[in-house]
């Protein structure tokens, strides 16, 4: 699943976005830090830059970057120049689908991972006991 960012309602945006593993940027012009979206969840970006030619159709150049530790996934860009046609297409979706299995062999994905688990795991299991002291106990019912 793609998260495309404008097209989300303001409220919903960090709640979605910071919740995916990678993500693609569509950068138009000048530079991006990625420093800049602050997630605990996302390890890599596909950024995707179109290069304006004189006389040429636009032609896009693809860059990754990943966390530290997160080995950059195959296919590799070795900036090279593409059209706007399936070719660029099945590239970033390939690359992005790699890096998000790259990032889950990564022990600080699944560390991170298994440890938001557990939290919410016990969250719900505190509720839950909360509910049914609350529902048989706390109301003086004998059964």
């Amino acid at each position: 699943m793609f998260h495309v960012v404008p097209m989300l309602i303001p409220n919903c945006r960090s709640r979605l976005v910071g919740n995916d593993i990678v993500g693609i940027v569509w950068l138009e012009d000048g530079v991006w830090n990625p420093s800049s979206i602050v997630s605990q969840v996302l390890h890599a970006y596909v950024v995707v830059r179109p290069i304006h030619l004189p006389n040429k159709p636009p032609q896009f150049r693809v860059h990754c970057v990943a966390k530290d530790g997160l080995p950059l996934a195959s296919p590799k860009t070795d900036n090279q120049l593409f059209q706007l046609d399936e070719k660029l297409r099945n590239f970033v979706l390939r690359k992005s689908v790699n890096l998000e299995r790259a990032a889950w062999q990564c022990p600080t994905t699944v560390r991170s991972q298994t440890r938001s688990l557990q939290e919410h795991l016990f969250l719900t299991r505190e509720g839950q006991l909360g509910f049914i002291y609350e529902r048989y106990y706390a109301e003086g019912k004998e059964y």
